[in-house]
């Protein structure tokens, strides 16, 4: 399954925003995640609730920037009893991420009756979702994230951190621009 086959939708219910992840959660569809996200914010909106029905997979990535996410807004994990993010019917696989990296403090996860919404509103995929800088910056952020939350996680992405590192300064180096064709070339001199 590509990107492309990542669909967001979302729908305002009340106070809280739901979105509809159907597909792999990764650092690409993450760009359209975090635009949406901050449009919302922008007016207002603090409360997010994730519906992970159809979410197969969820990278490390996204994980990290749903925890920034909770974190810059402010309210806390949920041992003080607030939170800012449901992640509502994840998967096995999505649970054992977000458990394993010890990050499960920080989000409400609930698989019981929820009152999903209806009649959701599908958010076209935008030119940022292949973007590499973009995602490669995305990425170190969220992986930043998740080792400042646990520390325990830093030997896990140490390589890719550093990796993540070199490929956002790469990215900011200016390209080499080639050289213009000469008109002349291959025409017959009068």
């Amino acid at each position: 399954m590509s990107d492309t086959e990542t669909h967001l939708h979302y729908r305002l219910r009340d106070e809280v925003v739901w979105v509809k992840i159907s597909g792999r959660a990764n650092c690409m569809v993450g760009t359209d995640f975090l635009a949406l996200v901050n449009g919302f914010r922008e007016l207002g909106r603090k409360q997010f609730s994730l519906d992970l029905r159809d979410c197969v997979v969820m990278d490390s990535s996204f994980l990290g920037t749903l925890a920034w996410l909770e974190q810059d807004l402010g309210t806390g994990a949920l041992k003080h009893g607030t939170y800012a993010i449901l992640l509502a019917h994840p998967n096995g696989r999505v649970t054992d991420l977000i458990r394993s990296l010890g990050l499960d403090e920080f989000f409400k996860l609930t698989s019981g009756p929820v009152d999903f919404p209806e009649d959701w509103i599908p958010i076209p995929p935008t030119a940022a979702r292949s973007s590499s800088a973009t995602c490669s910056q995305i990425s170190l952020d969220a992986h930043e994230v998740i080792v400042r939350l646990n520390p325990a996680n830093e030997p896990k992405f140490r390589d890719v951190m550093d990796f993540l590192r070199e490929e956002v300064e790469r990215e900011k180096q200016p390209k080499p621009v080639p050289p213009p064709k000469d008109k002349d070339a291959g025409s017959n001199p009068g």
